[in-house]
């Protein structure tokens, strides 16, 4: 395929634009007892369905395994290729668990460049499978920006204010924003449009509210950190300093 064609296809798909949904995986297979010839078997077949792909084993066995990465022009996500992989391997390994499964499933990541298979290009022996793509493989990896998203999603240790920030971003556009402006976005989520899921605690619902706020700001204030006694004694201290330096 021309690049200008490829390129029409994976970066103007509105597909591509989906979240979580990305042309280029790389995954590795690590069964407990080594990987066999039939899990290979069949894990050849697949590849060989996909639009290009690479495939290589490591050690031998009880240590056997495999590493592999796809290019599809069609975005997947890590769900949808993880369910392929599980299948096989459940299919021909007698002993599969959900131990396997899940390092499986955590062997599994967007490919952001060639490094993944370059760093086993040098081990011809190895490979088992190697039709890379017929164009520039960059055009299958995600964007500068998709990847500093996906960066700051994975380090963010609050995913439900994370994921709201980003639909404020839209809404608001980098304007000015009061609690008030929050609020009602808020409340308008959770009532009118249904698209955030309710609290009903009246408490909770108005601490949340705040919270966000805050969130979205960026920075809080030292009084929503501290007791009402301990925030007293702070600013006293603050003002006698002061009262100090006069003096």
């Amino acid at each position: 395929m021309e690049e200008e064609n490829i390129h029409e296809v994976i970066h103007e798909n509105p597909v591509h634009k989906r979240e979580g949904h990305y042309n280029s995986w790389s995954f590795t297979i690590r069964p407990l007892r080594g990987i066999s010839e039939n899990t290979l078997t069949k894990v050849i077949l697949w590849l060989d369905k996909q639009d290009f792909g690479f495939a290589c084993l490591e050690m031998e066995g009880e240590a056997r395994h495999l590493h592999g990465q796809i290019w599809i022009k069609e975005p997947r996500t890590k769900g949808t290729i993880n369910k392929s992989l599980e299948n096989i391997c459940a299919r021909t390994i007698e002993d599969w668990s959900p131990a396997q499964n899940l390092v499986l499933r955590r062997g599994t990541k967007i490919a952001y460049n060639d490094g993944f298979v370059e760093n086993y290009l040098n081990k011809e022996e190895n490979i088992i499978f190697n039709n890379p793509p017929d164009c520039p493989s960059e055009f299958f990896y995600p964007s500068q920006e998709e990847q500093e998203e996906v960066q700051a999603k994975s380090s963010s240790r609050n995913s439900q204010y994370y994921e709201l920030k980003k639909e404020w971003k839209k809404f608001n556009e980098n304007n000015a924003f009061s609690l008030e402006d929050v609020a009602r976005w808020l409340m308008d989520r959770m009532y009118k449009y249904d698209t955030f899921k309710i609290i009903e605690d009246d408490k909770r619902r108005k601490q949340f509210t705040k919270s966000l706020y805050y969130y979205l700001k960026g920075q809080g204030t030292l009084k929503m950190m501290l007791t009402e006694e301990d925030y007293l004694k702070t600013t006293q201290h603050y003002n006698q300093m002061l009262m100090e330096q006069k003096i």
